[in-house]
């Protein structure tokens, strides 16, 4: 029996990290080494698992930060040193962190084992704040390089999304990658549309970070209530809650806040109510596919979609939602503006199509 070492610097157990070592654990041992500090919620947590390993690592309270990247280089130091004591002959390593990529490298060149790196973001190019200033952007070049240099030395790469392997060969490194989507469990869920004449309803769910485009999010609805009244469903928590609401509320447009909804019944039961969820972010950032888009997709919740590679080609493809052109909202709204209960029902069903063949577990 061979020992697995599955690697996440925060906590992606239920998000990315639970299928791989419910795999693994079918013929190896495996450890689950992950850190003790939330990324989400910035708070240190316990994982109670028996199979799990925590490392302490220093906390910090903003998402764009020194501090944050030297939590990062503090869990890589402390992994490999790990490693060294574990002496696995797999290391499966979720990149983000970048310098997992540099410390995984050195354990294999001193130990033989089998490397395999999971990309799941792309840190910095997914950053929401650009700029010219050369030291920033030597600083980019240097966090980006100690994925992109290391990569050669894994046995596989799995990336979250085709997109992310687009932007990796703009980089000059092209090694042999394979998309590998993140999954959710099938349910059986009552999917059904409520339709209401007299308004829309349109949803949000998940976390309300720097990355969500409010003002383009406020600009879409706003102009849209002014043709039909929007009703919109928030299901989720965040530093920029407040600020989302309030913007909305500003302009006319009636907010519903349900704060975070962990039951899958209950979150279904507000989903019947809307026709779209919002899958908006900032424009330039380096992501194919978000966790939310697949929870709507679950859910069978079109995406009102700006989000490049993966995502809007599964949304055009499947005819499950409208990608949104930034520069040309008006042809958008007449779209959503033409929904009867027909085309919504059939959308929906297009959703939760896109859901079963691509991001359901077998």
């Amino acid at each position: 029996m061979k020992r697995v070492v599955v690697i996440s610097g925060t906590n992606h157990y239920e998000e990315r990290a639970k299928s791989v070592i419910e795999e693994y654990q079918k013929e190896h041992e495996v450890i689950y080494l992950t850190s003790d500090f939330n990324h989400w919620k910035k708070e240190y947590f316990s994982v109670e698992l028996p199979f799990a390993q925590q490392l302490h690592v220093p906390g910090y309270q903003k998402n764009i930060s020194v501090s944050r990247i030297w939590s990062h280089i503090v869990f890589s130091i402390k992994t490999f040193f790990r490693l060294c004591k574990l002496k696995p002959d797999i290391v499966y390593a979720e990149i983000p962190h970048n310098t997992l990529a540099v410390a995984t490298k050195w354990y294999k060149r001193l130990h033989k084992c089998e490397l395999i790196f999971d990309i799941f973001d792309m840190w910095p190019e997914a950053l929401p704040m650009k700029s010219n200033n050369p030291v920033f952007k030597l600083a980019c070049s240097v966090w980006g390089g100690f994925r992109n240099h290391n990569l050669k030395f894994a046995d596989k790469v799995y990336t979250e999304c085709n997109y992310f392997q687009e932007l990796i060969n703009q980089e000059g490194c092209y090694v042999p990658m394979e998309t590998k989507y993140l999954t959710r469990k099938k349910i059986d869920l009552d999917i059904q549309t409520i339709w209401d004449a007299d308004r829309l309803h349109i949803c949000y769910v998940g976390n309300i970070n720097n990355i969500i485009d409010i003002p383009f999010i406020t600009e879409f609805l706003a102009r849209l209530n002014t043709e039909k009244l929007v009703c919109f469903h928030l299901i989720g928590t965040g530093e920029s809650r407040s600020r989302l609401i309030e913007s909305l509320e500003e302009r006319g447009v009636q907010v519903v806040s349900y704060g975070v909804v962990y039951d899958v019944h209950r979150l279904q039961e507000i989903f019947n109510q809307c026709y779209f969820g919002i899958n908006f972010l900032l424009p330039d950032l380096a992501i194919g596919l978000t966790m939310k888009s697949i929870t709507y997709l679950r859910g069978g919740v079109p995406l009102l979609n700006n989000v490049d590679g993966d995502t809007w080609n599964m949304v055009d493809t499947y005819k499950a939602g409208i990608n949104i052109d930034r520069n040309n909202i008006e042809n958008s709204i007449e779209m959503i503006l033409a929904m009867d209960q027909k085309k919504a029902d059939a959308m929906k069903q297009k959703a939760h199509e896109v859901f079963e063949t691509h991001f359901a577990e077998d």
